[in-house]
């Protein structure tokens, strides 16, 4: 029986008859290793900035908890959280973080830049070429044993109708051969659920069982956890009051004789998707990134946002254009607003739909998983190194902060120099922020930091504008991300 199809009955049991399940028993579970669900990730891709005001929260965060770092509650701010982020994450206000002032140490403008790999690319402007230097994170995370014991079906599923973001290169720093990692469109979506739902694109078969031989089954493996070694006196008794109320369903069912299900999917994910549109596809994927982790297919995602709708109101070429247009014109922040709030409704549905999945401990999937949405450059009128718009949601189980607005731009702001004057002032380098991400997920910094130059992760050119202005955060690339790192 394939591993799949293993799942699915397990579903069937866990999910779809719930009322049949076997309660959660923290000693069986402990002596199988099995205390915990799995943690996941998942990397949002945007391209070009988006500008300030239209990211962030109007209002700066005015405490500081910590040196560098100003913080205030996301449930703290009164209606839409910002002009992009709508009122589809005010369900997840403490399931997330954004994190204002992070920036690249390396030569961002007009270059194709690497929020997940914090590196540029060394050729043409506007270049898809390999990163200088290291790897991205999902294939530092795909490539580690402390993160994949033993890897599932597909160790990565990566989703990108434009371009691609996932490179390996096996010997880290700014030497050896890279691979790019291969994509799957969203619109080759059947491709994209033959893991999920095999070849044929429907839902792999179920044995039909009523619901008394289920039950029947059932019971039968109660009886043998009932003096199960490993099971504390407490949980024999949960085992023994669940069994007598399996045993009056039993004598309902057989009287009902009603049929189980002939199919089942896990997640909930029953049918090859139909619709055609960009919208469409993109619920598609989401809903199969969800499915992927429910069912253990995968624990690593990415996906390139690379679209805002079917119309063309706002196209890829006039996203681009915002790139050197004024931050004051109302028509060009209407642009911006379109753009990303199409892609941030996409990133909330996707939270929905993690959050709606209850893993077996209680938790849900989403609690279990790092989530982030990054761009590769930062604010909207020019291809910058400064002022990534970054939103961190999932949490790692505690291990990272969430719920917050955390802002670790310079205070007090430069007056001079090529950052000065207006223009975002990063206090941290976004790569101490994956490094955050990394170790939150059981990586060991011996394992990324080789992914990178200067003796840490990601790309550092110490003679560069940016860098030097914030020398001080530049030097602190081997630190966790301060205050968001629990």
């Amino acid at each position: 029986m394939s591993p799949i199809l293993t799942l699915r009955r397990r579903t069937l049991l866990r999910a779809g008859l719930s009322g049949f399940a076997l309660p959660f028993l923290p000693s069986l579970a402990r002596a199988q290793g099995m205390t915990r669900p799995p943690l996941r990730f998942i990397a949002l891709q945007s391209r070009d900035g988006c500008f300030e005001s239209q990211f962030w929260p109007a209002q700066d965060p005015q405490t500081q908890v910590a040196p560098g770092v100003w913080a205030a509650p996301l449930s703290g701010i009164s209606g839409q959280i910002s002009p992009v982020l709508g009122t589809a994450f005010d369900a997840h206000r403490a399931r997330f973080s954004l994190l204002r002032g992070v920036g690249y140490t390396h030569y961002a403008f007009h270059k194709a830049c690497g929020p997940f790999s914090c590196s540029e690319t060394p050729t043409a402007e506007n270049s898809e070429d390999v990163p200088a230097a290291g790897s991205s994170v999902d294939c530092i995370l795909e490539n580690s044993s402390h993160f994949y014991g033993s890897p599932p079906a597909l160790r990565a599923l990566r989703i990108s109708d434009s371009r691609a973001f996932g490179f390996w290169r096996p010997g880290g720093g700014t030497s050896g051969p890279v691979t790019r990692q291969s994509t799957v469109s969203t619109r080759n979506l059947r491709t994209l659920m033959t893991p999920l739902l095999g070849a044929a694109g429907g839902p792999a078969p179920v044995a039909t069982l009523d619901e008394a031989a289920l039950l029947d089954r059932v019971l039968l493996r109660y009886r043998g956890l009932e003096t199960h070694m490993s099971l504390s006196l407490d949980d024999q008794q949960r085992v023994q009051a669940h069994a007598q109320r399996l045993t009056e369903l039993r004598a309902r069912a057989a009287a009902t004789a009603t049929p189980a299900p002939a199919q089942t999917s896990c997640a909930g994910l029953a049918a090859a998707p139909a619709g055609t549109r960009v919208i469409d596809r993109y619920n598609d994927v989401t809903s199969i990134i969800a499915a992927a982790f429910a069912c253990d297919v995968t624990r690593i995602a990415t996906l390139y946002l690379s679209h805002y709708d079917d119309e063309g109101t706002v196209g890829m070429s006039r996203h681009h254009d915002n790139s050197h247009l004024s931050r004051n014109d109302p028509t060009v922040l209407g642009n911006c607003r379109a753009w990303y709030g199409w892609q941030a409704a996409r990133v909330a549905s996707l939270m929905s739909k993690l959050s709606a999945i209850t893993e077996f401990d209680g938790s849900s999937v989403l609690d279990n998983t790092v989530l982030v949405w990054a761009n590769e450059d930062g604010v909207g009128d020019h291809h910058s190194a400064e002022g990534l718009p970054v939103l961190v949601a999932g949490g790692a189980r505690g291990r990272l902060r969430m719920g917050q607005y955390l802002d670790f731009r310079r205070r007090p702001a430069l007056t001079s120099g090529g950052y000065g004057g207006g223009r975002p002032q990063p206090g941290a380098p976004w790569s101490s922020g994956l490094r955050s991400v990394m170790t939150a997920l059981g990586v060991p910094a011996a394992e990324f930091d080789r992914q990178g130059t200067h003796g840490a992760f990601g790309q550092f050119q110490p003679t560069y504008d940016m860098s030097v202005n914030i020398q001080d955060a530049a030097n602190r690339r081997r630190q966790l991300l301060p205050y968001f790192s629990v």
